[in-house]
């Protein structure tokens, strides 16, 4: 979910194009193998839509240096510390000024050795051996070894870690460093697919953290809030709060050498008014933004100078989410009945038909996604009965639905959620909030509001379980459902931890009709991802796998213009 985050953010979580073999990391496991089908996920799920050529009114050549750059994002972040942030908004800094251990290259669908230059496992995949690749610097001039990432990654699991991806966490009983480049993960339970969760966990300079630290805050919490330390293609210039953020070129980045026409400076903006969004865009006084209506997007990409982008994205958009700590969404049945009673056709005409239907938790054209389950379709009559069986009046049930201010989807969300209740005589009110105020309220049971339509889902990696991150007790998006079902659990940990692809298979089968069961969510449309991309701006691929809005500066390239 939002991710808004949690791209399982639930949020704008949350969640591309997948496209690798199990078999590899068992391989390396020195385990049996699992094929996990992914050239046909790549091929059902990849980007689709012209590349788009330099238009006659934009050179060849490469802008010339500096190269200055202005990027709309739609939130200010509420943090920039690596081991907290929960939004995609602060996703796009840490994952612009961090690195990991390990990278998905989203052009081909595979993991690739980053800040670790190789991995392996022990017989039983309880260790994890890293190799660190030499020579690479913390943007405060510290060396990034052994000492380093163990510290990161000791930091990540006390206080933590990134909010929507903490469940990868889980089970890692230590980390240490082995050598002086060479750090080892211990785990409680095999975990074969620990290597692609590692794409989440930014590494951040010993030195800073040791500096920065207190007696009171160990983990130096109050300075990574607002500073950044990584080792990653851009440094944190400056943060004037309410107004923008600025990166510069980190000119001792491992993976140089620049690129001529790459990005020297970056000025990140707010913009919460889609229609402003659109002016500074067109204007030129924009250049880039990942966040677009439809119909603002088709709006743009259509006009001389874009090129429009359609990829088709992971992410339910919105996941509507029950809080069953609050009645009457306690009461499955008074949960099927909304399920029933949405009207998903409404959803997906939002998106001008630029979506698919939903069938539960993972994307039909996933390879793992479970064949049986039905597209879900608004039935008024069975929502009525379904409420009846329960016992509850439709006149009694009259929440407040919760939508992010900022995000025109997820509010709409909720606008079709009060129409289509309003057809079976329930009257729910609909707010739009900044998603923090959101966050912070769910973060406490007790002002945890009963309904929210601040979410989307999607996967973290190239992990397939990550589709079910969200539902599990713990997560960041759980917070917003309070769902808590061991025998999800159970059939997580079958899928998660089991070398053999029989029982992968059967334990995300057994998930999905679980969750298909328990019904702890409303799952929106699968709306594709569409972006005005202006033809002087070469290098931008959406990350379809670790969050799909955050852009990463140091793929993109610009043509004079």
């Amino acid at each position: 979910m939002r991710e808004p985050s949690e791209h399982s953010m639930l949020g704008r979580t949350g969640l591309a194009g997948l496209s690798y073999s199990r078999r590899d990391v068992l391989r390396a496991a020195g385990i049996g193998g699992i094929g996990l089908g992914a050239a046909a996920f790549l091929s059902a799920c990849g980007s689709s839509g012209s590349s788009g050529t330099i238009s006659a009114k934009v050179s060849s050549a490469w802008a010339k240096g500096p190269v200055s750059f202005v990027f709309l994002d739609t939130t200010e972040p509420n943090t920039l510390d690596p081991s907290l942030e929960s939004e995609f908004d602060g996703m796009l800094i840490t994952r612009n000024t961090y690195d990991a251990l390990t990278f998905t290259d989203e052009t081909t669908g595979k993991l690739t050795p980053w800040l670790a230059t190789s991995w392996s496992a022990n017989k039983d995949v309880t260790q994890w051996t890293f190799k660190l690749r030499p020579g690479v610097k913390f943007t405060d001039g510290s060396t990034m070894d052994a000492a380093a990432v163990a510290l990161s990654m000791q930091r990540h699991l006390a206080i933590g870690s990134v909010a929507q991806a903490g469940y990868m966490l889980t089970g890692i009983k230590s980390v240490k460093a082995t050598g002086p480049m060479q750090v080892t993960f211990t785990t409680s339970a095999p975990q074969p697919w620990l290597p692609y969760h590692m794409t989440m966990f930014p590494i951040i300079s010993k030195q800073a953290i040791d500096t920065h630290k207190t007696s009171s805050d160990p983990w130096a919490k109050s300075w990574f809030a607002n500073n950044c330390a990584g080792s990653g293609p851009y440094e944190l210039a400056s943060w004037v709060k309410g107004t923008k953020i600025t990166l510069a070129k980190n000119p001792h980045w491992w993976n140089g050498p620049w690129k001529p026409g790459s990005i020297d400076n970056v000025t990140v903006q707010w913009e919460s008014s889609p229609s402003t969004t659109v002016e500074l865009i067109e204007k030129g006084s924009a250049n880039f933004a990942t966040e677009w209506s439809i119909d603002n997007a088709l709006s743009v990409g259509q006009q001389p100078g874009f090129t429009l982008k359609r990829y088709r994205a992971y992410n339910t958009d919105p996941m509507i989410a029950f809080n069953q700590a609050k009645p009457p969404f306690n009461i499955k049945e008074v949960r099927k009945a909304f399920q029933y009673a949405f009207d998903y056709n409404a959803m997906r005409a939002y998106f001008r038909g630029y979506a698919l239907p939903t069938t539960g938790v993972l994307p039909p054209f996933n390879p793992y996604s479970l064949k049986s389950l039905p597209v879900y379709k608004q039935d008024l009559g069975k929502a009525k009965a379904l409420l009846a069986q329960a016992g509850v009046h439709p006149s009694s049930i009259t929440p407040t639905c919760y939508s992010a201010a900022g995000y025109p989807d997820l509010v709409a969300g909720g606008t079709i959620l009060q129409s289509s209740l309003a057809k079976i005589g329930v009257n729910i009110k609909v707010q739009a909030v900044p998603f923090g105020t959101i966050e912070t309220a769910v973060s406490k049971l007790s002002t945890s509001p009963p309904l929210t339509s601040s979410l989307y889902n999607g996967i973290f990696s190239l992990d397939p379980t990550s589709f079910l991150s969200s539902f599990l007790p713990g997560a960041f998006g759980n917070e917003f459902m309070h769902y808590n079902s061991p025998a999800l659990v159970a059939a997580y940990n079958k899928a998660a931890s089991s070398p053999s692809a029989a029982d992968v298979r059967a334990g995300l089968n057994e998930a999905q009709q679980i969750i298909a069961d328990d019904a702890p969510v409303i799952f929106g449309a699968l709306p594709e991802l569409i972006i005005p991309v202006p033809d002087y701006l070469e290098g931008y691929v959406m990350q379809q796998t670790t969050d799909q809005y955050p852009c990463l500066f140091s793929q993109l390239r610009l043509h004079e213009h």
